[in-house]
């Protein structure tokens, strides 16, 4: 089977269409490079209500060696609403990857806890 022809007068569009499809492709790949290198990563692993007040969340973060980063974690009620937070800072440590555990006093019974946000603050 032979592969059409594109019409007289046409390959220059064709031309300019891929090339601006190449620089779109790359441009793409280069910005979710650029919003995640570098950047800290979390990951919720579970919670243990420990009394009405009370809450242990364990989670897991990864980051590179020398940030330190801020944690924002939060304790839910039964209506999705907050009615608990702690933040947690998080200095250099070599591992890159390491699991931790931060007690949230609530206001009243949480049902749901976890990481809220992650950012890297200036060393101490």
């Amino acid at each position: 089977m032979q592969i059409p022809r594109p019409a007289p007068g046409r390959a220059p569009i064709w031309v300019v269409a891929t090339i601006g499809l190449i620089v779109l492709t790359v441009g793409a790949v280069w910005w979710g490079l650029a919003a995640t290198v570098g950047k800290p990563n979390w990951m919720d692993l579970t919670w243990e209500i420990t009394d009405d007040n009370t809450m242990v969340v364990h989670y897991q973060v990864a980051k590179p060696t020398d940030q330190t980063v801020r944690c924002l974690i939060l304790a839910q009620g039964p209506d999705h609403a907050a009615v608990g937070s702690t933040e947690v800072t998080l200095g250099p440590d070599p591992q890159q990857q390491k699991a931790y555990a931060t007690t949230v006093r609530t206001t009243s019974r949480a049902v749901r806890g976890g990481v809220d946000s992650c950012r890297a603050v200036p060393a101490r």
